[in-house]
């Protein structure tokens, strides 16, 4: 007899059968015709949407479901309506014109559903990384190695810091969101007044950053302040320190309270009392602040 079918607009792919109970239970046949009707009626409408088309030859559509062609020809006379004559001679279910657009809403609705899915995550994921990765940078630039680094970029050239304003002032340190982040920061504060007076009197040898965080810890007041500015002139005149070699560097002296170090002596001289210091640091403190 040769094919039964043509081959007009074959969906092919069985998945993206758009017929659901829902759809089957909405359908006026679902209540017109009785079982063995409604397997005639399913079975060339499963059809259509497989091969595109079915045949227009009763005969032929009558083998298709295996039923005589009596009873097809009854049949038929219910569910005709329900096809559409093309113009090359077959027939189509009305279906089948609808299925392709609600195929492609519910496609481009799970690609929309999928995209923002995956925006989402995305996201996600960048903040992590970007809150996991903000205390490694700022542990990082705690270093010492990197603090000495950055010092020396910064006296080649002629600056006091070479790190950049957002993260050497506090104001701007302040504009991150994450307090946990704000804590990690290392603080690169501007540098004191007193503690410059003490560098310009000093070797001036090692980082200047971190001289000033040793300073700080100290928290001198005046008095302690002419103190070691006091026991740092006299280091400096020493003979030892004039080899640059031997003069540590300033945070290190800080750390270890070099000024409370009694000065070596090259000329047989007796070494300075503690009161002798002491004194000598008040009436240096009087001349540096005038009280």
């Amino acid at each position: 007899m040769g094919m039964l079918f043509f081959d007009c607009r074959a969906m092919g792919d069985y998945s993206n059968y758009m017929w659901s109970v829902r759809d089957w239970r909405t359908d006026e046949m679902y209540v017109v015709l009785d079982n063995r009707e409604q397997g005639i009626y399913r079975n060339l409408i499963d059809e259509c949407w497989v091969s595109g088309s079915i045949s227009n030859d009763m005969e032929i559509l009558a083998r298709f479901v295996h039923e005589p062609l009596d009873y097809f020809v009854q049949v038929w006379s219910k569910i005709r309506h329900k096809f559409r004559s093309l113009s090359n001679g077959k027939m189509t279910s009305s279906r089948l014109l609808e299925d392709p657009r609600r195929l492609t809403t519910a496609r481009q609705q799970a690609r929309n559903k999928a995209s923002t899915a995956a925006k989402a995550r995305w996201n996600k994921v960048r903040q992590e990384k970007e809150l996991h990765a903000q205390p490694m940078l700022g542990a990082l630039l705690e270093a010492p190695q990197i603090q000495i680094q950055i010092q020396k970029e910064g006296e080649r050239n002629g600056e006091e810091s070479s790190l950049p304003e957002d993260l050497s002032t506090p104001e701007n340190n302040s504009k991150t969101e994450d307090p946990s982040f704000a804590n990690s920061k290392p603080k690169f504060a501007k540098y004191r007044p007193e503690f410059l007076k003490f560098w310009e009197l000093s070797t001036r040898r090692g980082s200047k950053v971190d001289a000033q965080r040793e300073w700080t810890k100290l928290k001198p007041d005046e008095v302690l302040q002419a103190e070691i500015t006091s026991g740092m002139a006299d280091w400096r005149k020493s003979e030892q320190w004039q080899d640059e070699t031997k003069q540590p560097h300033i945070s290190r002296w800080l750390k270890r309270g070099g000024w409370e170090e009694i000065v070596p002596s090259s000329n047989g001289h007796r070494p300075e009392t503690d009161a002798i210091r002491i004194e000598r640091a008040e009436k240096r403190a009087k001349e540096i602040f005038g009280k």
